[in-house]
């Protein structure tokens, strides 16, 4: 028999949904919809993500420096304040910032002077929710080039971005110039007030995740480099980059296509016997076409493009050419250190994008490491592809790969299904089952190469 008390809460909680539920419809105007995203809260979970929800949208809008006011700090006009005073107010007004739950970023490459009149006239007389200082929500990340501007990309590339977001950008964004790597002219970043996350282990968790630095081999998600060839002689990457590499340490430079710029049909024809079908797969693919180019066939296209981004292959005045480090890296013994090598660049990065012509989803590959994680929970026996999406995705990125979805044809998950799982696999680290009808995979599940290959070490026995 249900306790009373527990069955009053639980009808109490059930009302005071419907409430919310209509509320929401009512300052959305009757747009709101309620997508899988909330599925597998508890009653109370939901309850209060929708108060969350709620008080978000309810919240009277304010100014920094409204703020600053109410709290008893009137911010000087810069024009009334010589170099010296300005450079004791600044650090005034970022302690004043700092204790409202404000927390500057990107200021190195602005003078005291420049910083001040920037959050003066600009920063802080945008407009912001006024929350009460006790919510977590009230933080707010106040990003000096975050407004996505040409000047503020620009400056970002120029005195932030390190060389690996740089070698991306160009590979992204070929035809766009791109500034010369400079020093900040200051050095005050390192000082300003961070914010701390005391209220939630998970919540520290997840931020040390995305903001982990995957080539850190004490970091708080590590790639393994010590794999040995027999555990991932069978991944479908590995062993075609192995083949393509292998043909041209063997053959020497080749010349790239005129049109495209890709690998010329003689060298693919080398390839194509040694990727990682069987003979009955190849004989059907000759069946279809006797000639393939490098654009045919996703493996090889992906194989090239890795190397490339890992600094194992080179093209240079039109031809092909391995690098010393791709020569060293096929070494038998070095097995693990090119499969980790091909990993950090295929999902660090490459945009996975180019592979499938999708929209971007930058969320999926930003927040890969708790992706990575949470896989390694959920998918340890057989598990279809919308449980995946729904136990491993953030609720943001599922509200973006959902809106691409909602078209005829599409079901739960086959976007995360064509832009991540199946890059996975290619490693070795998922296996699929396939519906027999199409062969196309309707459930996943980790292999022994995973937990062989990453390594979260915040996890319990790890």
């Amino acid at each position: 028999m249900m306790d009373p008390t527990k069955d009053f809460e639980r009808r109490r909680l059930q009302q005071r949904r419907v409430e919310l539920r209509n509320q929401i419809h009512e300052i959305s105007g009757g747009e709101a919809q309620f997508g899988p995203a909330g599925e597998g809260l508890s009653l109370e979970q939901e309850v209060a993500f929708l108060e969350h929800l709620v008080s978000m949208e309810t919240a009277p809008r304010t100014t920094w420096l409204d703020r600053l006011q109410s709290a008893g700090y009137e911010m000087p006009d810069p024009g009334i304040l010589s170099d010296e005073e300005i450079g004791l107010e600044v650090w005034q007004v970022i302690q004043r910032i700092s204790e409202l739950h404000g927390f500057l970023y990107s200021t190195d490459h602005l003078s005291d002077r420049e910083l001040y009149e920037h959050l003066f006239h600009h920063t802080l007389r945008n407009e912001t929710l006024d929350l009460p200082p006790g919510s977590d929500t009230a933080c707010s990340t106040l990003d000096l080039i975050g407004s996505g501007s040409k000047d503020d990309v620009d400056c970002w590339l120029r005195y932030y971005a390190d060389e690996e977001e740089r070698t991306n950008w160009i590979a992204e964004f070929p035809d766009d110039p791109l500034p010369p790597a400079e020093k900040p002219p200051y050095n005050r970043d390192h000082l300003l007030p961070k914010r701390d996350y005391p209220e939630s282990p998970l919540a520290k968790i997840l931020d040390e995740l995305l903001a982990a630095d995957w080539e850190d081999t004490d970091g708080p998600v590590q790639f393994a480099g010590d794999l040995t060839e027999v555990e991932i002689a069978g991944t479908p990457h590995f062993v075609t980059t192995r083949a393509m590499l292998t043909c041209l340490r063997d053959g020497g430079p080749v010349k790239a296509t005129a049109k495209l710029g890709n690998l010329p049909r003689a060298l693919v024809k080398q390839i194509f016997p040694l990727l990682p079908y069987t003979e009955e797969e190849l004989n059907k693919m000759r069946s279809i076409s006797k000639i393939f180019d490098e654009e045919d066939l996703h493996l090889v296209y992906a194989a090239r493009l890795t190397c490339q981004t890992a600094g194992l292959l080179r093209k240079h005045k039109g031809h092909f050419t391995i690098t010393k480090k791709g020569t060293k890296l096929l070494a038998p013994d070095r097995a693990g250190e090119l499969f980790r090598s091909l990993f950090l660049a295929y999902f660090r990065k490459i945009n996975l994008a180019y592979f499938d012509g999708m929209p971007e989803f930058d969320g999926i590959q930003l927040t890969l490491p708790v992706i990575l994680w949470r896989l390694g929970v959920v998918a340890r026996d057989w598990t279809p592809i919308e449980k995946l999406m729904k136990e491993t995705i953030l609720p943001d990125v599922i509200e973006e790969i959902t809106e691409h979805e909602n078209r005829p044809y599409w079901t739960p998950g086959s976007s995360l299904d064509i832009r991540l799982w199946r890059h996975l696999a290619d490693f070795g680290l998922l296996e699929s089952a396939e519906k027999e009808s199409v062969r196309l995979p309707n459930a996943y599940r980790i292999t022994p190469l995973y937990d062989r290959f990453i390594h979260f070490p915040f996890l319990p026995g790890a």
